[in-house]
């Protein structure tokens, strides 16, 4: 996505809202960049065609086979905080174990789990270069 120029961008977007649009009724608000490679082009292109450009905060790497399932959830539950996006994939190598012990050591931790949108700060906000939002601050 990063490589794309502006246009290029909004046409991925678009397409793939049409069919999301299809097979849900809805349209998308939100958009994280694939593989997260995003530059200023893509945040600019994603803003005007009306998406709201979002981003993890805590990496389960899941995705490197050799990472045990007590690795992945040594390097998320200690480090958690409040209002973190936490990036799993459907296909992880150990989903299956990780992810329950994960939702349920966070709950027992006082830890609850909304959507992104219900994540997010509403109101005129800016994001951080660690892509953590904030509300915009009046001079």
């Amino acid at each position: 996505m990063s490589r794309l120029d502006a246009i290029a961008i909004q046409k991925e977007l678009s397409d793939l809202d049409d069919m999301l649009e299809e097979l849900t009724g809805k349209r998308s608000t939100l958009f994280r960049a694939p593989y997260g490679e995003y530059n200023d082009t893509v945040i600019r292109a994603a803003h005007e065609a009306g998406y709201e450009v979002i981003q993890w905060s805590r990496d389960t790497v899941d995705w490197k086979k050799d990472r045990s399932a007590q690795t992945i959830l040594d390097g998320v539950l200690k480090k958690l905080q409040s209002g973190d996006i936490i990036l799993c994939h459907n296909n992880g190598f150990k989903i299956e174990t990780y992810l329950p012990v994960l939702l349920e050591t966070a709950q027992q931790k006082g830890f609850r789990f909304v959507t992104v949108s219900e994540l997010l700060l509403s109101g005129e906000t800016s994001i951080d270069n660690n892509g953590i939002q904030q509300v915009k601050k009046r001079p």
